[in-house]
């Protein structure tokens, strides 16, 4: 049978201090939630009596005299004092059904993503739109500025919190169906809708193609050589009148027609 020793009684009680005041269960006290503790357990000590000590007097009168002396508080006396304390705080019970998270990391409080840091608030509130605004002023001792929007009340929005780990966190659907009343704790980033750029619009090879509004054109008469004959095509300027384009024999003009 193994002795227990002061050291084993020290980690004990420092496990037991880190479960029931580590409000935003990221695996370490901050300086509000150990201020909560100290005060507690300052609340819960006694004023010692000052230590006996020895004086001498001098004539008919008895003398008295104090003396000085420090006192020593074992570890099993501490844990003694903190029972006290631990006492006082309500046990927490999982009352939530925590179907967007793993239970394995819920419990691995080495597990410290952002995520999960809330999953271990949630978990104590019941998965209801109503239980979201119970557990909100526990999340905001995690972002300060975090609010609950939604019709349903079923998103929180924590502004422009940067985690240090998950970056960015935005808007998150935390409540599965919460216009049925809420069938469990969820975690379903929610990305603002942005509308699609509209593409612009391209003409058809036809509209490209347009014709003059009055006037003819005529197709040129290819030889076959691949020249085109003198016979040239005639368009009907609407300001000029008619123009005539002609090239002589010695004018010939090899190639595709319009070259």
């Amino acid at each position: 049978m193994s002795a227990i020793t002061p050291t084993n009684q020290v980690t004990t009680l420092a496990n037991s201090i880190l479960q029931n005041f580590d409000a935003n269960h990221d695996g370490s006290l901050s300086s509000d939630e150990f201020t909560t503790f100290l005060s507690q357990l300052l609340g819960n000590v006694a004023t010692p009596p000052p230590p006996a000590g020895t004086g001498t007097g001098t004539g008919t009168g008895a003398g008295t005299g104090a003396g000085t002396g420090t006192a020593s508080t074992t570890p099993a006396e501490l844990s003694t004092l903190y029972s006290t304390v631990s006492d006082t705080a309500a046990p927490r019970t999982r009352v939530g059904n925590m179907v967007g998270f793993d239970d394995e990391k819920l419990r691995d409080q080495s597990h410290t993503s952002f995520k999960y840091q809330i999953g271990r608030i949630l978990q104590y509130y019941p998965n209801t739109p109503e239980g979201l605004r119970q557990a909100l002023p526990e999340i905001q001792k995690l972002v300060p500025n975090a609010k609950i929007i939604g019709t349903h009340g079923d998103k929180i929005d924590f502004g422009d919190y940067n985690d240090p780990k998950s970056g960015h966190i935005g808007v998150v659907d935390v409540l599965l169906a919460a216009g049925e009343g809420g069938r469990g704790w969820a975690w379903q980033p929610v990305e603002e809708a942005k509308a699609a750029p509209v593409p612009p619009t391209l003409a058809s090879p036809k509209q490209l193609i347009s014709t003059p509004p009055s006037g003819k054109t005529s197709s040129p008469t290819r030889l076959g050589d691949g020249h085109v004959s003198s016979e040239q095509t005639s368009i009907s300027s609407p300001s000029s009148g008619k123009a005539s384009v002609s090239a002589g024999s010695a004018g010939r003009a090899s190639g595709s027609a319009g070259s």
